[in-house]
């Protein structure tokens, strides 16, 4: 039977099938609402970021990255990982 021939149905019974059960969840009352949004709200404070690190138009947050350059035998053996890696994935599994 081939699925994308019937989609619509499939879609249709996806659906119905998702409404009928969500009629199925508890009801929640207005006090368990305001808590969940009361917690909501103390868990969006607790994730936002410093002051000091959010860009405002009169202030740029200033990231510093900590790098080095590679040395050549670094870049030759980073290089050989590389084809090393290439040659494994294209090598045929079986």
């Amino acid at each position: 039977m081939n699925i994308l021939h019937h989609a619509e149905a499939v879609f249709t019974l996806a659906a119905a099938l998702a409404v009928g059960s969500a009629s199925m969840l508890p009801q929640h009352t207005a006090d368990a609402a305001a808590s969940a949004a009361a917690a909501a709200a103390a868990a969006a404070t607790a994730a936002t970021p410093r002051a000091t690190a959010v860009a405002t138009p009169s202030h740029v947050a200033v990231v510093k990255v900590a790098a080095r350059r590679l040395t050549p035998a670094q870049k030759m053996r980073s290089l050989a990982d590389e084809r090393a890696l290439a040659r494994a994935a294209a090598a045929p599994r079986g």
